[in-house]
């Protein structure tokens, strides 16, 4: 996916950028690490402007989880409902998922899209706890501006050497990941204690 991505940027210029960025917001295995910081690496060589890249970078970030949104609000809670049995997920569950995104949706947004793994799906679950929309918008576009700035900039920093960047994401993703896992075992192993107290 990543050469496909320099493919994309490569070859299509800006319009690459706002498509690779739309990519990861859908919940594609398309880095935006990748996607930024080649972005950046050509705006060393002149072929890109640094501010056009990261706007670019913000406004596909924010279509694509509009999208995710979407998808989350509409058919999220039922398909929650129908796959989530399997991790003993209630309707109770959906609730406080939205009491929670009515309460501290704008901080939850706001973090979320700096941190790996998490960005590319926080967006499906604040459409299914029914985050007001203009919010979830605002907060998604002013949480990427400093993911894109700092991606972007370290590519042009970096120049030639940019790829090295994606090592460094990639410890960052495996500790995300193996931290997501714990809280998943963490939950379903209190809801099994709970359902054999029931």
């Amino acid at each position: 996916m990543d050469e496909i991505l320099r493919n994309i940027i490569d070859g299509w210029g800006y319009a690459g950028v706002f498509l690779s960025m739309i990519l990861e917001s859908v919940c594609l295995p398309a880095a935006s690490e990748t996607a930024m910081s080649f972005s950046g690496f050509l705006a060393s060589t002149g072929r890109f402007d640094i501010w056009t890249v990261i706007f670019l970078g913000i406004m596909g970030d924010l279509l694509g989880a509009v999208l995710s949104y979407s998808i989350g609000y509409y058919w999220g809670s039922s398909l929650l409902l129908r796959c989530g049995r399997y991790l003993l997920i209630t309707e109770k569950d959906i609730k406080i998922l939205e009491s929670w995104f009515a309460n501290q949706g704008e901080r939850v947004i706001f973090l979320s899209r700096n941190v790996p793994i998490v960005r590319t799906f926080i967006s499906l679950p604040a459409g299914i706890g029914r985050m007001n929309v203009l919010r979830f918008m605002a907060y998604t576009a002013v949480g990427s501006l400093p993911w894109c700035m700092v991606l972007v900039c370290m590519g042009l920093f970096m120049g030639e050497e940019w790829q090295g960047i994606k090592g460094i994401f990639y410890n960052l993703n495996m500790i995300v990941g193996i931290f997501l896992l714990i809280l998943l075992g963490i939950f379903i192993g209190t809801r099994l204690k709970r359902e054999r107290l029931v």
